[in-house]
């Protein structure tokens, strides 16, 4: 029998997380923060090996088209839902020099994103990249840290961070 999960979350932490934004969340503190309250389009599993989160994803043999089907009826915290536009503004944003993002080296290949439906895109990269997995698993939320997993957040100080149990 799985246990109930708490309504609120209260995490005393030693240092605090530098931003809840997706972009710029590259240091333990704001990456751990981020996968409470969000997680990518795959997860990578214990092994290592890329299983579904928000999203099936299969490449192809060459690892340069990558075709995308989120999974249905994911909505962000503020109940706007999750959409292949909404999934591929997100990367654009990640990749685009104007906004500075140390994410953008590991898009570099990343050509176009060709939506195909509400729930459908496919990830066109300039040259095979078997590794691409790990910009996959960037989690998905807005700079303010909006995002999709059970947990939303609701305070972050220096040194407590407070989460609530989403709807």
């Amino acid at each position: 029998e799985q246990a109930e999960r708490a309504e609120t979350l209260v995490i005393s932490v030693a240092t605090s997380a530098r931003t809840v934004d997706p972009a710029f969340a590259t240091d333990a503190a704001s990456d751990r923060l981020l996968r409470f309250i969000s997680y990518g389009l795959v997860i990578l599993d214990e092994s290592g090996q890329p299983t579904p989160a928000a999203a099936q994803v299969t490449p192809n043999s060459d690892f340069t088209s990558w075709h995308v089907s989120l999974r249905p009826n994911q909505t962000f915290h503020n109940g706007d839902d999750l959409t292949a536009t909404w999934v591929k503004e997100f990367y654009t944003r990640l990749k685009n020099p104007d906004t500075g993002s140390p994410f953008a080296t590991i898009l570099t290949n990343l050509t176009n994103i060709n939506v195909l439906s509400s729930t459908e895109f496919v990830m066109q990269l300039s040259q095979p990249n078997p590794y691409f997995w790990s910009a996959l698993t960037i989690p998905l939320a807005t700079p303010d840290g909006n995002g999709l997993a059970e947990y939303q957040l609701k305070q972050k100080d220096d040194t407590h961070i407070v989460l609530e149990k989403s709807n």
